[in-house]
């Protein structure tokens, strides 16, 4: 008798354990699609929003963001509707945000491709400590390509580009970054936009220690004699994220914007930047 209720309790006790462990197993499925985004660095999070417009980062580059951003955001509820940071990326005047927006289930986003613009309708950017109003620059922000179009889920990375008058991400400095009023406007037009109304506050701290290069650009200078003009590089930044350059010319009016950009190239003639390829938010 003893041993069949000794049989009893370790089977009671191995169903209960079982059944936990089942419920332990479904709780992680159902936040699997968060979770595996903690478990990935910036560099792997990152990498399928480059590859839009460039090629597949290499793993030094991968390494490099892990070392510059965070995944260590919490997400923020605003009027049921959640924008969670899956990573943070910034350098001294660059600020790359990959954000997952989730509207109350039963509501259909639109398919916003890989569409690209001014997002959100409202961006302010403030000193934690203080609350002094910080320049941000301009903003700009690419959808990813969604998998399951037309539910209440998408995701985007929201840029900020800054210029050396602008705020320094790299300061040390605590800083709020608040976004309101996301509005989805599907490329190519022929549907409504739809505008997710909240306001977000992002607590974003000190994300990775200065890389910033100044080159010597003393004697850079190239001199139109077709217009008699002269175009001379007064500073030339080169940071992980981008290049800042200012070029100043003696008639603004003989130089079309296409015509003031530059090219770097490595000491082995290989290319590195130009212009164009700015566009295309390569790091």
């Amino acid at each position: 008798t003893m041993e069949q209720l000794h049989k009893k309790s370790s089977f009671k006790r191995w169903a209960i354990s079982r059944i936990l462990l089942c419920a332990a197993l479904i709780a992680i499925l159902t936040v699997s699609a968060v979770a595996a985004y903690q478990v990935w660095g910036p560099g792997t999070l990152l990498d399928s929003f480059f590859v839009q417009t460039g090629e597949p980062l290499d793993e030094g580059q991968k390494e490099l963001l892990d070392e510059m951003g965070t995944t260590n955001l919490a997400p923020v509820v605003s009027n049921g509707i959640t924008l969670t940071p899956l990573t943070a990326v910034g350098d001294e005047h660059t600020l790359y945000l990959r954000l997952r927006v989730a509207a109350p289930a039963g509501t259909a986003l639109p398919d916003m491709a890989e569409a690209e613009g001014h997002v959100f309708e409202g961006v302010v950017l403030t000193d934690a400590a203080t609350g002094e109003n910080l320049n941000w620059g301009m903003q700009k922000a690419r959808f990813l390509p969604d998998e399951t179009p037309g539910d209440n889920v998408i995701e985007l990375v929201f840029i900020l580009y800054g210029t050396p008058g602008s705020v320094n991400w790299n300061d040390g400095a605590e800083k709020v970054l608040t976004l309101q009023r996301l509005r989805l406007e599907p490329a190519g037009g022929g549907q409504e936009p739809v505008v997710l109304d909240g306001t977000w506050d992002f607590q974003l701290s000190h994300f990775y220690q200065s890389h910033t290069v100044e080159v010597d650009v003393d004697g850079v200078v190239w001199k139109d004699t077709v217009n008699q003009n002269t175009l001379t590089l007064d500073y030339l930044q080169i940071s992980p994220l981008g290049v800042t350059y200012r070029i100043t010319c003696t008639d603004t009016m003989q130089v079309p914007m296409d015509d003031v950009g530059i090219e770097l190239l490595l000491d082995g003639g290989a290319h590195l930047y130009d212009l164009a390829a700015s566009r295309n938010y390569s790091p």
